[in-house]
Formats: C-alpha cells, structure tokens, sequence
C-alpha cells in the first residue's frame, strides 16, 4: 500500500515538474531602439502574453514559468520587429538578429539552445518583401491560377528538412503540424481575396477552386482541434468563413448574429475558442442587464472551465459596473453645448420624451442612419411632447468635418458636442451609432433602443411613452 501512494506521489511531481519547466529565451539585437519587446501568441494554442526587458546594448535575458504547452509567438515591438518564436515547456533559446528593419532581422536572425532545432525553420524563410501582381493572376483561367497555387503551396519539403530529422525534442511534430495547417490556410486566403472575390465568384464555384488546390478540403475540416494551433487557421475560423456564411444568410434573408453563426458552425475545442473570443469582444459593449442576462445560455455551451469563469466573471462586472444606468432608473443628467456655444441640459427637457442620438463625423453607420433621423423627426416635429437631440461623442479632433458634415445635411433637430466626454462616459458610449429613449420622467426607457432605420418598432416605443 505505501508503495502505490509513494508511485502516486511521484506521478503527480513528476506531472507538475513538467508543467512547471522553466521557459528561458536570453540574446543580443543589434540597432534594438525599444527597451521593452512583447511576447505575443500566434494562435490559440498561445494563450500566453508577457514582455521583455531590453538592455541599452541590445542584451536581454528573460525567463518564466507561466508557459505550460508549445505554442508560436512573436517577439514584437508592434513596429520593426517582428521575430517568430516556437517556445515550450523546458526550452531555453539564444537569439541573436540585426534587427535595424524588418528585413535585416529576418536575414541575420539565428538561434541556439535547447529548442533551437525546430526554431531553425524561421532561419529557412526566404526574405521577401511586397511583390506586386505583374502577371495578373485573376485575369487568368481558374485551371492556370489552382496550378500555380500548388506550386506555391508546395513548401512541405523545406518544413520536412527542419522537422524531420529532429530526435530530442517531442515538441517537433507539434511544430511541423502547425505551419503545414499554416501553409494550407495562407493558401486559401490567396485564392479567395486574390482570385474568387475579385472575380465575384458564387460560393460554390469559390468551394469548386479551392478544391481544385486541395481535393480533400472541406469547411467542415475547420472544427478539427489541430487547427488552433494555427494563426491563420483561426483568422478563417472567426473572420473569413464566419462572414461568408453571415453573407449566405443575409443574402436569403435571414437574420442570424456572428454569435448565432458561431454556435451553428462550430463544435468542441474550436467552438469553445471562436465562441469566447466573440463574447470576450461583445460583453464590453452591451448596455442591457437583460441581455447580459441572456449570454448565460451561450456561455455554458463552453465547455473549457476555464474561458467559461473568465466570461462569467465579464459579465457580473459588466452588470455591476451598469447597475445604474437601466431601465426606470433616472438617466444621467448632461449640460452641453451647442453648435452655437448654448448649453442645453437634460433637466430641461423634463415633461417631453427624449429620443438620442449618439454618432460622430469619423462613423460611417452614423451617416447611413442620418436620412431615417431625418424622416422620423418630419413624422413628429409638430409634437410638443417629444424632442429629438443628436450628440457628437468622441469627435472633438473631426469638429470641421463635424461642421461641414452639418452644413451638408442641415438636421432641424438639436446638435450638441460632448466636448468633455460627459456622455461618452455616463452614458457608456464606447460604440456608435446607439440610440436612447428617455421618458417624461427623465428616466430611462431604452439605453439601446431601435435605429431610426427600423422606423416601425421604433415608432411603437415613441408612441407608447407619448401617449403616457
């Protein structure tokens, strides 16, 4: 019996040793201007993020044992450079680079150490720049162009002559996976946004091209686990295939959400890694209690315990942080100024429903919605119960385009400027355009309401609170 409680024992430190390796990544960078580096994952399978310290004369010596699982990184000061990095549990590399430009760094960067084997792969990338289309490729016949796709896709012998021949780190074949799947995806993003967009392919002769590079490829093949550790893999996940398939159900009149699309599209580890990266991008921007209440549903269709208490935990400080700002509680009060420097409070506007709207001259959607403002003003401008305000938040650096934007289309309803960001601030105003309604009562009765170009639900509101 102590004998099997001791083997237990040393499993478990053996398991927790393992995962607790050091990660250790020390070199010297020539012409290195910035004294702090980030470490930036590539994919999903790099949850990992932290940066480095670098000395005046380009040394730096880093250390952690925060990293648990191979993944790709970039060592990055978001400007020049731009160094790729394999890192895993027990590694410790030496770097050494020119890193006076992009290029210069791509062309002296070396690596040595432990891991340094499958770091070798980033020494064999040929060193190019932006090279221009002189042939033409979407101009040519659909068999020409999937030819010369192969071709480019044909990089699997240099990944073999790094990978392949490497025997003491378990890591490799991970590696050598992930910038194959790498490969394949940067390939079918040259075929859609070089060949299929351009030439205003259907989807099925977008699926038929793709098929002619690879034969066996299917969309479905995007919810294999394998793919997240793929940079580009994941650009496709939540970017590129989602919004086809958005555009399918817009185009036959369906009105599905990225996060419905998401949910139907995808399974396991892959839903788990799109479905919390699009609530993890949404929770910051909803202004309803309500529908914070209603992402529960979707966030127990995570199954990885640890995004879902993330996202569990976005939502109770979301709620709290919006605790005042709902429905029936007094909306917060401004005092700004209008175009001619008048100040107008919310205060005085008491006795008449409110109808806000929140844009700016830099926002496109403002701007569509500008003509349907128009028409629901004209439809209750003899309405004394009822005023109608247009607020510019965050456009303080665009007033003159601002100005002439007004000067344009010259609304009849009240401008005003949120110069002090009064708004922007109380109201939650971190996403434009947003409309609110507010009673008679000064309260709140929708912080989101209906844009004017959906005037029938919007009209439902306006008449119900006029008519109180």
């Amino acid at each position: 019996m102590k004998k099997l409680i001791w083997l237990a024992a040393l499993l478990v430190y053996s398991t927790v040793t393992q995962a607790q390796q050091k990660v250790k990544i020390t070199g010297k960078l020539l012409n290195c201007t910035s004294r702090v580096l980030e470490i930036l994952p590539s994919s999903e399978a790099g949850i990992f993020a932290d940066s480095i310290l670098v000395n005046s004369d380009g040394t730096f010596s880093y250390e952690t044992l925060a990293i648990n699982q191979p993944f790709k990184a970039g060592i990055t000061n978001r400007k020049q450079i731009q160094i790729q990095i394999f890192l895993a549990p027990g590694y410790d590399i030496q770097i050494s680079a020119d890193v006076k430009d992009h290029t210069s760094a791509r062309e002296s960067i070396k690596y040595s150490g432990k891991g340094a084997a499958v770091n070798k792969y980033w020494e064999h990338l040929p060193v190019k720049g932006f090279i221009s289309d002189t042939v033409k490729w979407q101009l040519k016949d659909e068999d020409t162009y999937a030819r010369k796709q192969r071709e480019r896709f044909d990089n699997r012998k240099r990944a073999d002559e790094v990978f392949n021949g490497i025997k003491n780190d378990h890591y490799a074949a991970f590696f050598k996976q992930s910038v194959l799947i790498d490969q394949q995806y940067s390939t079918i993003l040259n075929i859609l946004y070089e060949y299929a967009y351009p030439n205003n392919y259907t989807p099925e002769q977008t699926d038929k091209l793709v098929n002619k590079v690879f034969p066996k490829f299917k969309w479905t093949d995007l919810n294999e686990d394998k793919n997240l550790t793929s940079g580009l893999a994941c650009f496709v996940i939540k970017d590129t295939y989602l919004y086809s398939e958005l555009e399918k159900d817009r185009k036959a009149n369906r009105e599905t959400s990225p996060t419905e699309k998401i949910i139907q599209l995808y399974k396991g580890k892959v839903l788990d890694h799109a479905l919390t990266d699009n609530l993890k991008n949404k929770i910051p921007f909803i202004v309803k209690s309500d529908e914070l209440d209603r992402l529960t549903g979707n966030i127990n269709l995570i199954s990885a315990e640890d995004k879902k208490a993330m996202l569990l935990n976005m939502v109770a400080k979301r709620k709290k942080t919006l605790f005042s700002f709902q429905i029936g509680k007094p909306a917060p009060d401004f005092n700004l100024p209008d175009t001619s420097g008048i100040l107008h409070s919310l205060t005085s506007l008491k006795g008449k429903v409110i109808y806000i709207d929140l844009w700016a001259s830099w926002c496109g959607p403002c701007g569509e919605e500008n003509p349907y403002m128009n028409k629901v003003y004209q439809e209750y401008k003899n309405n004394d119960k009822i005023a109608f305000i247009s607020i510019a938040v965050n456009d303080n650096t665009t007033r003159a385009n601002r100005y002439k934007i007004l000067k344009e289309t010259k609304p009849e309803w009240l401008q005003l400027e949120d110069q002090e960001n009064q708004v922007q601030d109380r109201y939650f105003a971190n996403s434009i355009p947003r409309f609110i309604i507010i009673d008679k009562e000064g309260k709140m009765v929708d912080p989101d309401a209906p844009r004017p170009s959906n005037p029938e639900k919007l009209r439902a509101i306006l008449n119900t609170q006029i008519s109180k």
